[in-house]
């Protein structure tokens, strides 16, 4: 099947059905699809979270040494409990900010595009786009609808009687459903330059009433406060805080590196008395 004739953009010369323009020689899928004006790849030396990373990884070094050996710097050794914590969220923090930085030389834009609300039961679309900065090969792409909600399990103590005991208020924990997964890409390649557009379509749920949590918000606002001295406990507050809720999610991986995008949806149903919100 032959396709009609285009006008060049370049020089607005009428061609027929040719792959090239007769008067400029531009090419006619490069004037249909041209690549964006993108600034140049950028160096890892010149992205925060690069040398962000370096700060973390630095910081986790440190606090595994003062773990294992605290004689090699006793006025900085802290309890090997909380050393033991601070180590860890560095560790997360380092591999969190490295996996920043990669990604952020490899794509100049990755986000996600959801309505604000919908009702329950009906079509939710979902539509993430991804720009790289040149061919990109060995490439996956995910859209999930995620439910997030907080939990309270009630543990008793097996040596303590059933009865006439005082039971403490249980911790709160977070919990993460899958409702829904469509994996759009699987180990391909995108042509750089170039907006590649990915849409998967789910249905809305129910919405749920354990999306918050008082204890959760309180437990953020703890962890807040000592946010300044070990590195990442600031992001764990900000990500306990924002975690009940419907949330679409763009995963955009590159062998270990992965880029995530999330997108909060509100759910509601009924009307009147009947109204829930989630």
């Amino acid at each position: 099947m032959r396709e009609e004739g285009w006008t060049c953009s370049e020089c607005g010369h009428a061609n027929p059905d040719v792959r090239t323009c007769e008067r400029c020689g531009v090419a006619r899928r490069w004037v249909r699809d041209p690549a964006l004006d993108l600034p140049p790849r950028p160096a890892l030396a010149a992205l925060p979270s690069f040398w962000l990373s370096g700060l973390h990884g630095v910081a986790a070094l440190a606090g595994a040494l003062l773990l294992l050996r605290p004689e090699t710097a006793p006025w900085l050794a802290l309890h090997p409990y909380v050393q033991g914590v601070q180590t860890v969220l560095s560790a997360a923090a380092f591999w969190t900010t490295l996996q920043k930085a990669a990604t952020e030389r490899l794509f100049h834009r990755v986000a996600l595009e959801v309505p604000d609300r919908v009702r329950t039961g009906e079509e939710l679309p979902v539509l993430g786009e991804v720009v790289a900065y040149g061919p990109t090969s060995g490439v996956h792409v995910t859209i999930e609808l995620v439910e997030n909600t907080y939990q309270r399990t009630e543990r008793r103590d097996p040596r303590l009687p059933a009865f006439g005991t005082r039971r403490r208020k249980p911790p709160v924990t977070t919990r993460s459903d899958r409702l829904g997964r469509h994996r759009l890409l699987s180990g391909g390649r995108l042509r750089g330059r170039r907006a590649e557009r990915f849409e998967a379509r789910f249905e809305a749920p129910f919405p749920n009433d354990a999306t918050r949590d008082v204890q959760a918000d309180l437990l953020a606002s703890a962890y807040d406060a000592f946010a300044w001295l070990v590195p990442g406990l600031g992001d764990a507050a900000e990500n306990l805080r924002n975690h009940g809720g419907v949330w679409a999610r763009l995963k955009v991986r590159v062998g270990p590196f992965t880029r995530t995008v999330e997108r909060r949806v509100i759910v509601w149903a009924g009307a009147g008395a009947g109204f829930r919100i989630g």
